[in-house]
């Protein structure tokens, strides 16, 4: 019975993974990193310039993009300080929630700002920042619901391989 039971477990494991993996899709961006979006999201890689790729949602509500820069011998609060003072110069923006984190076991920074937009709908624009010994990845996201376009957001990042 055990067995029949520990069967059932690993045939219902294997399909669960099966299914999970064929509603996202990887991309690569060069040899830096991996990310992977959910598979109905339209994916665009750029590589003229430091946007290396944008994806945008299939309700066009959710846009999230990666940049890539050097790193030019900066710590990531310095970078995020960086970034902070340039929304501070848009007064629109409120900083919601700030935190220190981990992407692909690399230390990183996450700010989230709201913005109203009309009287009943705030857009949110959440950034994570990253820095290894040669790149310095910001990677920003733009929303308008704060709980499912957020889980979806945080899924993507959960997801983010850093090569180089």
């Amino acid at each position: 019975m055990k067995r029949i039971l520990l069967f059932t477990l690993v045939l219902l494991f294997a399909f669960a993974t099966t299914a999970f993996a064929q509603e996202e899709k990887a991309n690569e961006i060069g040899d830096y990193l991996i990310v992977t979006f959910p598979v109905d999201w339209e994916v665009y890689q750029n590589n003229h310039s430091s946007l290396m790729l944008s994806a945008i949602s299939p309700d066009k509500r959710s846009i999230l993009g990666i940049y890539l820069f050097d790193n030019q011998h900066r710590n990531i609060d310095d970078v995020i300080t960086e970034i902070q003072i340039g929304m501070s110069l848009d007064n629109a923006e409120t900083l919601e929630e700030s935190d220190k984190l981990y992407i692909d076991n690399h230390e990183a920074r996450m700010l989230l700002y709201s913005r109203p937009i009309e009287k009943s709908l705030i857009q949110y624009f959440l950034m994570y920042g990253v820095i290894t010994d040669q790149k310095c990845y910001r990677i920003e996201a733009y929303y308008d619901n704060l709980e499912t376009d957020r889980k979806i957001i945080d899924q993507i990042i959960s997801n983010i391989k850093i090569l180089k």
